[in-house]
């Protein structure tokens, strides 16, 4: 039972958070019950940058090297707890070997939708401020972009 109110109340903060901007000291203050970040990208220097950065919001997170090492991070969790929240977002790049960015999305937004699951927020990270790439990963559900590199102030 605790677990089930664990999950619904964490369901409510990700939907409040991905809708408002939250202050630093709120962050940590909802963080304990928060389930973890995933991380991809095919550079390890971006991995352990973004990850000390949300470490200082006591955000847990893991990391995956490139977009079908995060989908089987995902089935993984989802087998093994299902119905549950996978992750409280993901920040997702865009150029990364096997599976780029924009693929990634669209079959973790195909997922969610055949489990009828809520989908957690997809955040670009990209190095490439192009216009045209925004307006395609908008296209495909990507809910936030952060250009690189990424830094205290940009999360």
């Amino acid at each position: 039972k605790r677990l089930c109110e664990s999950e619904r109340s964490s369901k409510r903060v990700v939907k409040f958070l991905h809708s408002h901007n939250i202050h630093m000291k709120t962050m940590r203050q909802i963080s304990i019950n928060f389930p973890e970040i995933l991380i991809v990208d095919d550079d390890s220097f971006n991995l352990l940058a973004l990850e000390a950065i949300l470490s200082k919001f006591n955000l847990k997170s893991v990391k995956a090297f490139n977009g079908q090492k995060a989908i089987d991070i995902i089935m993984e969790r989802l087998r093994n707890f299902p119905r549950s929240q996978a992750f409280s977002m993901v920040f997702l790049d865009f150029h990364m070997p096997v599976k780029n960015g924009m693929e990634t999305t669209r079959e973790i937004i195909r997922m969610f939708e055949e489990e009828g699951l809520v989908r957690f927020p997809i955040v670009a990270c990209t190095a490439f401020g192009a216009r045209e790439l925004f307006e395609q990963w908008s296209q495909v559900g990507v809910s936030d972009f952060l250009i690189k590199p990424v830094s205290f102030e940009k999360i």
